[in-house]
């Protein structure tokens, strides 16, 4: 690895360590360097997490390699909001009215 590559990611790794990044070198001719990528397929959800977790830890092990990530992001809660017809109709609320609501709240 070129030394001033190894400051540039030190110095990505130090200050910026949320930040996803890819820094190589300009190549001519044959690529220099190998890309590996793992990908697994699962119905599961928690299970593919999982594992995505452990290829990385097995891929940082290996000290030439650099900006392991993986794209699962962080977990975001979803709410589903269940609509109670009669409840709403003794209040003269309709599904559109409370749909028309969120979706003006949640998309400005």
């Amino acid at each position: 690895m070129v030394p001033t590559m190894a400051a540039i990611r030190q110095h990505i790794d130090d200050d910026y360590p949320n930040v996803q990044y890819k820094l190589k070198r300009i190549e001519l001719g044959p690529s220099a360097g190998s890309k590996i990528e793992a990908r697994i397929i699962g119905p599961d959800p928690t299970v593919l997490r999982t594992i995505a977790a452990q290829v990385t830890d097995i891929l940082n092990a290996d000290p030439d390699a650099v900006n392991v990530r993986h794209d699962w992001r962080e977990r975001t809660k979803i709410l589903q909001p269940q609509f109670n017809e009669s409840q709403a109709r003794r209040y003269g609320i309709t599904k559109t009215d409370v749909d028309d609501l969120l979706m003006m709240t949640f998309s400005g």
